[in-house]
């Protein structure tokens, strides 16, 4: 037999989420880089170049010498091999090394056309661990730094 939370404690249990989620202020840094790498997810999936650019910073170098152009040529490579793209996406951790500075650890699986995008990990064809740094720039965060290899 299932059994449902009472009225009284589905309205506790709420309300608890309601205060935890009050905590974290919309505009607190960790909320804004959360929201960036969202939006970059977001770009991904929609295989929209232009707007996955906006996220990533004219100063965009990675340990390979690639500027942000030679990403986004990456990028749209990508976009071009892959016509349906999914991302399951897990930001493990968030530090800010100084207050305009973010480094984020994310893993990253691409999801089959055919599965359930918002499920399980092992479904995924291919998963990546990113290190993002992120600089805040005209009020907005931006990559600037990133570095992908396959998880141990």
């Amino acid at each position: 037999m299932i059994r449902f939370a009472s009225p009284p404690r589905l309205a506790i249990a709420w309300l608890a989420m309601l205060m935890l989620s009050g905590c974290s202020e919309p505009d607190a840094p960790q909320v804004q880089v959360r929201k960036a790498l969202e939006e970059l997810e977001t770009a991904a999936e929609n295989r929209d170049a232009s707007a996955f650019r906006e996220g990533i910073s004219d100063a965009y170098r990675d340990r390979e010498g690639r500027d942000a152009a030679e990403i986004i040529s990456l990028v749209r490579g990508y976009f071009v091999l892959n016509q349906s793209i999914h991302l399951l996406t897990r930001i493990e951790h968030i530090d800010f090394p100084t207050p305009s500075e973010a480094q984020a650890k994310v893993a990253v699986g691409m999801v089959g056309a055919d599965a359930e995008a918002g499920s399980a990990w092992n479904l995924a064809a291919q998963v990546h661990d990113f290190d993002v740094t992120l600089r805040r720039e005209d009020d907005a965060w931006r990559v600037i730094y990133a570095e992908w290899r396959r998880p141990h």
